[in-house]
């Protein structure tokens, strides 16, 4: 018998259907790698233009924001793309920006004290996002270390009661691997989360199984039930956020 965390990091199987999602919302076009929120010159997180969303009124979350964070720093990820269609769900809805966070140093307390530079805009990222998606690969059966190295960051102390810039902030999570389809690194992910005191969205994650064509093309394609499962975990996150009308206010069709 699986552990709870295996059971909740379970994906759903991919689907006889395969769609194109653009990060534009439109389907059958690239999704053009780095071209949602992209890096702004100071290096922090910087607002996601999908399909025009920065200039509109955010009708359903007013002002709330949502920070995407992507356990893969390569340029042309397929859970960066990944990340960019759960962007354009929620496009319109809240502002939406991705954490930049490449220059983190590893953690180590010998470098903790005074606050460094990179670790303090990632901090001060996070704490300002109303909510996280946090989109990743599954390396070796667990989380890459990069985004085990952030977390790591993020779980140490912020405020004078010793809790952490992670602490009630609501989380979701989705990934796109091989035949786990990320189950494995959604497990490890779940168990961190909830250590760290983050408010985990209960609800399947989304686990896209690549084929092989994925990682000879770089192109993402979803099937019908990922981009319905991205709008339920979307639906869910807004509601943890406290929107109070979360319905999708833009699909990714």
């Amino acid at each position: 018998m699986e552990s709870k965390a295996a059971e909740i990091g379970k994906g759903a199987a991919g689907g006889v259907e395969r769609r194109l999602c653009a990060a534009g919302g439109e389907t059958g076009k690239d999704v053009a790698a780095g071209g949602v929120g992209a890096k702004d010159s100071s290096g922090g997180a910087k607002d996601a233009d999908v399909g025009g969303a920065a200039e509109r009124t955010f009708a359903c979350g007013g002002e709330k924001s949502v920070l995407m964070v992507v356990g893969s720093l390569r340029a042309r990820s397929l859970n960066r793309q990944l990340a960019e269609c759960a962007a354009a769900v929620l496009s319109g809805c809240v502002r939406v920006s991705f954490l930049e966070y490449a220059d983190l140093p590893y953690m180590s307390q010998d470098v903790e004290v005074p606050v460094l530079e990179p670790v303090q805009r990632v901090r001060d990222a996070v704490e300002a996002a109303d909510g996280l998606w946090i989109v990743t690969p599954e390396y070796n059966h667990g989380l890459p270390g990069v985004l085990k190295n952030l977390l790591d960051w993020l779980s140490r102390p912020a405020y004078a009661d010793g809790t952490s810039v992670m602490h009630d902030k609501p989380v979701t999570y989705s990934g796109a691997a091989g035949s786990s389809q990320a189950r494995y690194a959604f497990a490890s992910l779940w168990t961190t989360l909830d250590f760290m005191g983050a408010d985990v969205v209960d609800v399947m994650p989304t686990g896209v199984l690549l084929d092989r064509r994925a990682y000879s093309t770089d192109r993402l394609i979803l099937a019908e039930r990922d981009r319905e499962s991205l709008e339920l975990q979307a639906n869910l996150l807004l509601m943890h956020m406290g929107v109070p009308r979360p319905l999708i206010c833009r699909s990714i069709t």
